[in-house]
């Protein structure tokens, strides 16, 4: 007999409803992406793996595009359920970063989504798919930066450029060579273009740094840093 997920004759013990039938699906949708490729994965063969019906697949996502979308908002792309709040703007954002890095380990099935069927068939463009999914890390980051300033690291809200340009980073990066990002490669993307842009300061030992003290430090108006770097730049070499 049939259950509510149209899970057919499993037995009651083991059948599964709500948040746990759904991420069993979603698990096995992964996994035929990962094999199959969006042009090959069918719902018929995601409901075999996830020992369901397809029924239950129907119920929640009316077409493979929807479908493929939960399946790489749940992987990759959606906020984290717990903001990061280590104690200091540098600790969030690379636990932010971090998190994100896992999408190299998949990176094969990633771009068969990206850069393959899925787009000839949904006539959709790259950037409305990084606004599905995407969307809120954004937020994300301005959360991050209101604790910040309630700290004293940062004098005041960034502009949603600066706030975005952690994670471009690292995706650029990621496109650019198709693997998870050295961890190095992170920890000087926060230390050396975000912390500076966002406290208006340079790391202790930088040469040329016109931001002032180690961005450990207090949190100097980033307008003024910057400004003052613009009027030192041309005296520089006069008599």
């Amino acid at each position: 007999m049939a259950d509510a997920d149209g899970q057919g004759t499993i037995p009651r013990e083991t059948r599964r409803r709500g948040p746990a039938l759904e991420k069993a699906i979603l698990d096995a949708g992964w996994r035929e992406l990962a094999g199959a490729g969006y042009a090959g994965l069918t719902f018929e063969a995601v409901a075999e793996r996830a020992h369901t019906g397809k029924a239950a697949l129907y119920r929640r996502w009316p077409n493979k595009e929807s479908l493929v979308l939960a399946v790489l908002s749940q992987r990759y792309f959606n906020a984290p359920a717990t903001v990061p709040d280590t104690g200091s703007l540098r600790g969030d954002v690379l636990a932010v970063l971090r998190g994100a890095n896992r999408l190299g380990d998949d990176a094969p099935a990633l771009i068969s989504v990206l850069l393959g069927a899925y787009f000839d068939e949904t006539n959709t463009t790259p950037q409305e798919l990084r606004a599905h999914l995407l969307g809120d890390r954004v937020d994300t980051m301005a959360l991050l930066v209101e604790r910040a300033i309630a700290r004293g690291e940062v004098a005041a809200p960034l502009p949603r450029r600066v706030l975005a340009l952690p994670m471009d980073l690292v995706r650029l990066q990621f496109f650019m060579t198709f693997q998870s990002v050295p961890d190095e490669d992170i920890v000087d993307i926060v230390d050396t273009v975000f912390l500076p842009l966002a406290t208006g300061t340079t790391r202790a030992g930088d040469a040329g740094g016109a931001g002032g003290p180690d961005h450990t430090g207090g949190a100097p108006d980033p307008a003024r840093a910057w400004a003052t770097g613009r009027r030192a730049g041309p005296a520089a070499g006069r008599p």
